[in-house]
């Protein structure tokens, strides 16, 4: 069973519950960060006993004058709310950096995790591929944009779910709390590569 809402505190309350009680991160934390209906969703896979199996979360943002700008400053404010520290090794992008063209109606795709029981069956990519087609159709957006791990920049799982640009060492954190990676990708999918996306999800 697939659930959709906008309640995040029930979000931090499932993902502490398969999470081994891992809190929600600052940009989907109801108590720093803005998500309300209009800017944020999120979404959970639950098997026939009800057990949660994988959540995502999406939330939109009106990004200028681009991501490369926008983003460090953003992540650094939603983590200083917490009293989170979090400190980059550098403060600029690399210069070609597809961040740079990125810019108006942005949606941020966090939280994504998969039970290992799961894991190996298409089941991420296509619980993903769902979140982000959601997202598309709510906020019609320029581009969706998400952080994620060396493993999973590099053994092809971002590429099938539709993010068609990967980028190593976006973010890269000299002091980092819990959960972060050091070295962070950035995934991106622009209004083009998710258009296709789609098309190809309705050829399935």
């Amino acid at each position: 069973m697939i659930e959709f809402s906008d309640d995040f505190e029930r979000f931090d309350q499932l993902k502490r519950e398969c999470r081994d009680g891992q809190a929600s991160a600052p940009m989907f934390d109801p108590g720093v960060a803005n998500v309300d209906g209009k800017r944020a969703f999120w979404l959970a896979l639950h098997d026939a006993a009800g057990r949660t199996c994988a959540i995502q979360a999406f939330r939109s943002d009106f990004v200028e004058p681009n991501l490369a700008d926008w983003a460090l400053g953003w992540v650094l404010g939603v983590y200083l709310k917490r009293e989170e520290l979090l400190i980059p090794q550098q403060l600029d992008v690399a210069p070609h950096s597809i961040a740079k063209s990125l810019e108006g109606r942005i949606v941020y795709h966090g939280e994504l995790w998969l039970d290992k029981s799961m894991r190996g069956h298409g089941v991420m990519e296509e619980f993903a591929k769902l979140g982000i087609f959601l997202a598309v159709v709510k906020w019609q957006p320029e581009a969706v944009w998400c952080l994620c791990s060396n493993r999973l920049a590099t053994n092809g799982t971002m590429t099938r779910m539709g993010y068609a640009h990967l980028e190593r060492g976006f973010f890269n954190w000299s002091f980092l709390p819990d959960g972060a990676d050091e070295v962070e990708w950035l995934a991106a999918a622009t209004r083009n590569s998710l258009e296709l996306m789609i098309r190809n999800m309705a050829q399935q």
